[in-house]
């Protein structure tokens, strides 16, 4: 205040009667207390909270009427005052702090405020009426601030005692003029909220709509989740569902999908479902005198300061959400999960609990219409005949309906053809292969791939290392025996009949004999060795044509051993067959075929794997009796196969056509008769269903 009436010792009606500066101070007064007060309505317009504003007035007050001190309260329930400011006289021993003291004053305030007038208390002032009785050794000037009928605050000022009434009167008057501003506050004040509630009603409006969109659980738990975060205005909201004694996560606002497994979200479940038990929200702030009042049982204080820890939440707000039962539904009420609140920065807005409330409750019913969804059996398969009802929609299923019965009956009257495929290879049938005599290697290469020969013809041949040496050293053996016996005959010749020792000549007589008969072993083993030397000259066995390809790169100079199949020779100018494989599980078809024709032979279209179009047709000569009847065509890792030996017609393949070649891949189909058109389009799935069910 530019001049104060403290610095001018001026205060209205305390200049002397008669004094010409009288008026002239009274009016500078007026006029600066008037701008004082245009101030504060501009303060109690501004949006200001109660406490800054009545801070800034009372000051203000205190300044221009040179009080000692002053002070606001707000009336609380049960005849309470709360203290909202405060400004203390310079003498500290005024404020009394006896608790008496306390309960005195605030008994005179809340007479002030029921009566609803000002008044004016001198110094210690005593009565047995609480309203008018003053402990304080100040002058008291209390002016209560109404507000929509009722007192919202009372402005008190503590004057020094001894002045003149009209020092007081004046005060007072001052005062209501400043309660006059305060009213207005509130009036703004009531004005604000009343847009924070429109905004809060529409925000619940908003998520009442989204959350009620759909029933299913997923869908409805994210958007709670997400919705409520905005509606509440806090950093993070989860969804959880209580089963049992226990809760389960559902959703978490900004996660797509939470790892239920992670220490935090264990904790979050166990503050849910503890909030569950008690059927009561808790509730943790950032600030720990802000809960001091909360009655909040020792393990769920624990569990929450536990969760906070783990999560780093600056604040928490559990809240159970309930399904409401019906007003002429016999069940109760029913709490079915919670919804947890939680901000994680220091300066955040502290949670507004009727707000989490209030959200809880919207929430609650959209969860629980879900979840009696979720659990109604064969809701899947339902929710497609729930459209049956509208117009027009029985005539279409009438006409669905006939569609489905003629296409029923097709399938089961009209006959078609069943074919089995199947796939092979094109072989001659006087086909032979080479096989490898012994272990050796390959020498020297004489044929080539498509190259005709006959039989007899030298194909290959072969060299065994071994074998040359078995017959050097054989050799050596025989001349070395040839020699031994030539001496045994020369030294037994050159004996004297009558005057040899007989032993010797006995002995030299069976020596001799030992070495005719190694001689005759080592000429038997020379003649096996040479018949094993000749076999390595590999001829064909049959006239023909070499189908095995690139020979001179696969066999020349390598080691092959024996019974290894070198190379086959085919007679291509004779018949031909084909070569079906088919899995074991398919050749039933064949056989209940043949079954029914009196063991006729089935009729087969094949196709060669570089025809085009057309079909060839033969027929079914041969069928394995085993899966593993032809190991080279059964697969180790894959399904047992069983094959099929199919003669063409004649005149169908002819070595002079390209196409014919051995090995050439088929495409073919088994005719095994006629069945209903829906067994022919199924039998696979039939048959897969038949199993399934049997084993």
């Amino acid at each position: 205040m530019a001049t104060t009436p403290a610095s001018r010792s001026t205060t209205p009606g305390s200049a002397p009667p008669g004094s010409a500066a009288a008026p002239r101070a009274a009016e500078d007064f007026w006029g600066d207390f008037a701008a004082e007060l245009a101030s504060l309505t501009e303060l109690a317009r501004a949006g200001d909270s109660s406490e800054g504003f009545y801070q800034e007035a009372l000051r203000r007050t205190v300044t221009a009427l040179a009080a000692a001190g002053g002070a606001v309260w707000t009336p609380q329930s049960g005849g309470r005052m709360r203290r909202v400011c405060v400004i203390s006289p310079n003498d500290s021993n005024a404020a009394n702090p006896d608790p008496k003291y306390r309960l005195r004053h605030e008994l005179l305030l809340a007479a002030v405020a029921e009566s609803g007038e000002p008044k004016i208390l001198a110094a210690n002032t005593e009565s047995d009426l609480a309203a008018d009785a003053n402990h304080t050794p100040y002058t008291l000037v209390v002016t209560p601030v109404a507000s929509r009928e009722r007192v919202a605050a009372l402005i008190e000022l503590r004057m020094q005692p001894g002045g003149s009434p009209a020092v007081y009167r004046g005060a007072e008057r001052l005062l209501a003029a400043v309660a006059e501003v305060a009213a207005e506050h509130h009036a703004y004040a009531d004005l604000a909220r009343l847009d924070g509630v429109c905004a809060d009603q529409q925000r619940l409006l908003t998520l009442a709509e989204r959350v009620h969109a759909t029933l299913s659980l997923d869908q409805t738990a994210a958007t709670i989740a997400n919705e409520a975060r905005a509606a509440i205005g806090c950093g993070r909201v989860s969804v959880l569902e209580l089963r049992g004694r226990s809760c389960r996560l559902l959703a978490v606002s900004g996660v797509e999908q939470a790892d239920r497994r992670s220490r935090t979200v264990r904790g979050l479940q166990e503050v849910a479902a503890i909030s569950c038990r008690l059927g009561d929200p808790l509730y943790l702030a950032d600030d720990a005198l802000a809960d001091e009042h909360d009655e909040t049982l020792p393990q769920a204080s624990d569990a929450l300061h536990a969760y906070a820890d783990e999560s780093n939440s600056r604040q928490i707000a559990v809240t159970p959400l309930v399904r409401r039962a019906d007003d002429d539904s016999q069940f109760e009420d029913l709490i079915i999960g919670a919804l947890v609140a939680e901000s994680f920065a220091a300066g955040d807005t502290p949670l507004a609990r009727d707000r989490v409330a209030e959200v809880a409750r919207v929430c609650g019913a959209a969860l629980g219409n879900s979840l009696e969804h979720d659990a109604t059996p064969l809701v899947g398969l339902t929710r497609p005949l729930r459209g049956l009802t509208r117009p027009g929609t029985l005539a279409k299923l009438a006409a669905v309906a006939a569609v489905l019965v003629a296409t029923v009956l097709a399938l089961v009257l009209i006959p078609a053809e069943l074919r089995i495929d199947a796939r092979g290879e094109l072989q001659p049938v006087n086909q032979r292969n080479v096989f490898a005599p012994d272990n050796a290697v390959v020498q020297r290469v004489l044929v080539s791939h498509g190259q005709q020969v006959k039989e007899g013809d030298l194909l290959l041949e072969l060299r065994d290392a071994n074998l040359e040496l078995e017959l050097r050293q054989l050799d050596g053996e025989r001349q070395t025996a040839q020699r031994q016996l030539d001496a045994v005959r020369a030294t037994r010749a050159s004996l004297d009949a009558r005057q040899s020792d007989r032993a010797q000549t006995y002995r030299l007589s069976a020596e001799e004999q030992q070495l005719k008969q190694r001689l005759t072993s080592l000429d038997e083993q020379q003649r096996l060795l040479l018949v094993r030397q000749q076999a390595l000259a590999v001829t064909s066995p049959v006239s023909g044509m070499i189908v095995t390809w690139a020979l001179d790169e696969t066999l020349n100079g390598r080691p092959v051993e024996r019974g290894q199949n070198l190379m086959s020779v085919a007679d291509t100018a004779g018949p031909w067959r084909v070569e079906l494989r088919l899995p074991d599980d398919r050749i039933g078809y064949l056989v209940d075929a043949q079954a029914e024709d009196d063991g006729a032979p089935l009729q087969v279209e094949y196709r060669l794997g570089s025809q085009e179009e057309g079909f060839l047709r033969g027929e079914v000569t041969q069928i394995a009796g085993r899966a593993d009847d032809q190991p080279a065509a059964a697969e180790a890792d894959g399904p047992r196969v069983i094959e099929v030996r199919v003669a063409p017609q004649p005149g169908d393949l002819s070595h002079d056509d390209p196409e014919v070649r051995p090995g050439a891949s088929v495409r073919a189909r088994v005719l095994c008769g006629e069945r209903p058109l829906g067994y022919v389009l199924a039998h696979d799935l039939i048959n897969a269903v038949r199993v399934w069910w049997e084993f």
